[in-house]
Parts: structure tokens; sequence; C-alpha cells
């Protein structure tokens, strides 16, 4: 339903507003109780609250295409106590190019930073107390709300981000973290065994965070019955924290060797980072675009056009990138 408050402005709602927490509309309040597990002290302490006008969430820096209403709108709150920007859980998510719902949405230009529960920001430099990194706001809120000590990143490559300078490094906000001597417990989704590029964001982190002393657990949560991939928000609304650090154990990747695909990696000239991929039935590029991963094909078609100066398949073309780009001789033979 679409009514005009009163300025006048557009807003959408089928839902009212809780008793219990006026800020959040009734379903959005039954979501962080029931489904994420939330307690109202954690609700209120993170400042949750429902988005029901699009011109506000233009006021929060989010552009046209972002602004669904309506949709749970979550603070995020830096590791040195202060506010660090917004997150938007829409109701009905926009599709992205690859026809996949954008199920959250940040506002353009935002920086990457480490999102802390506020109740636990006091035990961030205290090493004595196990830490607990997972991969969004509500993950950690769940955490926050059976006593731990949590962080979250947004995007499971959220623990990295720009400098002054445009380079790709650890983030700042590493500092404020005791992590020398301290236990920490890496729950990304159940999907690290099965998606490359969250195995990938998981090595990367906790070769970080050995390298600064910690001792590194990786909770392998299970798939559970019904769902696709499973968070450990979804495990705590099941279990107890105390069973969720019995699920670290060594890192077994759930992945069969793929003979007939070979890589190579490539730089752009952009700072675009890509690989080649040739398997015995195609020939294309998966490329990052924006966060977004694009798979492109070398060859014609109305699939791809914005790449096409760059697909030449011969050595003059890798040697011309400025980062080598080593091709095997199935690569480098193969003709179309």
């Amino acid at each position: 339903m679409t009514t005009k408050d009163s300025r006048g402005e557009k807003t959408a709602t089928a839902d009212a507003f809780s008793e219990a927490m006026p800020e959040l509309l009734e379903s959005h309040l039954r979501h962080l109780l029931e489904e994420t597990g939330l307690d109202l002290d954690i609700i209120r302490e993170r400042k949750y609250r429902s988005i029901v006008c699009k011109a506000e969430l233009g006021r929060f820096g989010f552009a046209p295409v972002q602004q669904r209403v309506p949709g749970l709108l979550i603070p995020l709150w830096g590791v040195d106590g202060q506010a660090a920007g917004y997150q938007l859980r829409p109701d009905n998510p926009r599709a992205n190019n690859q026809s996949k719902p954008v199920k959250y949405e940040l506002p353009a230009g935002s920086a990457n930073r480490l999102d802390c529960p506020p109740r636990c920001q006091k035990a961030l430099g205290n090493p004595k107390l196990p830490l607990w990194i997972t991969e969004g706001s509500k993950k950690a809120d769940a955490l926050a709300g059976r006593d731990a000590c949590a962080v979250s990143v947004t995007g499971v490559w959220g623990f990295k981000g720009k400098n002054e300078f445009g380079g790709v490094t650890f983030l700042a906000d590493w500092d404020y973290i005791a992590l020398k001597d301290r236990t920490v417990y890496l729950a990304f989704d159940s999907d690290i065994v099965t998606k490359e590029p969250v195995r990938k964001a998981l090595s990367h982190v906790a070769e970080h965070i050995r390298r600064k002393g910690a001792k590194v657990q990786i909770v392998q949560l299970p798939r559970l019955e019904g769902q696709n991939k499973t968070g450990i928000d979804d495990y705590l609304l099941q279990h107890s924290l105390a069973e969720a650090e019995k699920l670290v154990g060594d890192f077994k990747l759930e992945e069969e060797e793929d003979r007939e695909r070979y890589v190579s990696g490539f730089i752009l000239r952009d700072g675009t980072v890509g690989e080649m991929v040739v398997d015995e039935d195609d020939r294309y590029f998966m490329v990052s675009d924006g966060g977004a991963i694009k798979k492109v094909w070398q060859y014609d078609t109305s699939k791809v056009t914005y790449l096409r100066p760059l697909m030449r398949w011969s050595a003059t073309w890798c040697i011309s990138l400025p980062a080598p780009c080593h091709m095997t001789r199935r690569q480098s033979s193969s003709k179309r």
C-alpha cells in the first residue's frame, strides 16, 4: 500500500508499527526477534528502525535505484564506538545484473568498516575474551546477545578497504582489536565449504589475524534442514554458543578437482582483478566489477561488449598487461 506522509512524500507499507518498539514495523520486529534471535535490548542498542519513505533513504545516501521501501535500516557501529554508516534490508529487493536479489544495500560510495555491536566495543581491547568474527551486523548482534564479543564484516571481503592512495589494504579498524594470544572464532556461513570466493576470503582474514598472534578457530557451521546455507544466527536459534564452539576444527573443503578447468590470473590497467578460464565447452573471463563477479565471453555473443578490445587470445595480449599472465599449454594452443 502506498500513501503520503505529512510532507506529501510517498510511503509504502501494508504493515503497522509495533507498540513495543515504535521505530519498527511489526514484521521487522518479528524478523529480528524470531528469525534472527535478538532480544529487545540488543535491538534498542543498535537502533534498528523501519523505513517506509523513499525520500528518507535518499537523505541517508541511498541512490534512487536502492530506495526500496519498506525496508529495515541497520545502523553500523565502528570499533571506535562511532556511527559508521547504514545498511538497508529491503522487504522487496531489486535484482542485480545476474538476476539475483540484492538482499542488503549500502549507500553508494560507502567505505568498508568493521562493525561492532555497541555492547562489545569495550571488550575489543581485552585479549582474554574470545573474539567472534562473522559476516553481517545481525549475526554479530546474535552473538552479542549470547554474551560473546563479536565484530562483523560487510560482505566476505569486507575486512579490506582502500587507503588514501586508492590502494587495497587491511582496514585500520583492526588496530582497535587486541589479537595477540587471543582466541578468535571465524564464523562465516555454511557455504564456506562450497563457494570458492567465500573460502578465499576466509583464508585471507585467517592468515592476517594469525600473523597478529591470534589463535584462529574456524567454525564450520552445518547446513540446517530446509536452508540453502546456514549463518551463525540461524544456528544459535537452535543451539548454544558452547555448541557452536565445538564446531571448530581443521578446515575441510567439500570440492572435487575439476580437471577441465584451467585458470590464469591477471590485473587490468584500471586495477580490476580477473581470471581467464578454459574448460572443455567454453572459454571466458571471470571479472570483478564493483564487487560483483561477471562472466565475460571471449568470442562474439550478445552477452558481452564492454571488454571487447581486451579479448585477444594471444600471448601478446597477456604480456601487454601490467601483471604477468601465465597460460597453460592447453590455453596457449587452444583455438576456436
